[in-house]
């Protein structure tokens, strides 16, 4: 049950949050025709890098804000089901 409520959505976003990037930096033939390409303006700029043990951590933490807001749902099914 717990597969098939959050772990399948999260994995299916993930990925598609995984090709954000490579879309970004891509300039393909629909994008040049409505005339969202620019060639790129100023100089380079560093933007810091989210390391593996971060990208866990995130992962984390999302996925117990997650288990935790399943947990209240059922306990609040549990206690509705019991004054019944």
């Amino acid at each position: 049950m717990f597969v098939r409520r959050f772990a399948a959505p999260m994995i299916a976003a993930s990925a598609m949050l995984a090709a954000l990037p490579a879309h970004a930096q891509s300039c393909g033939t629909f994008s040049r025709l409505l005339g969202l390409c620019r060639p790129p303006s100023g100089s380079p700029v560093q933007v810091p890098e989210i390391d593996v043990s971060s990208g866990l951590l995130a992962l984390a933490a999302v996925t117990a804000a997650l288990a935790f807001t399943w947990e209240r749902r059922r306990r609040a099914r549990a206690a509705e089901q019991r004054q019944d």
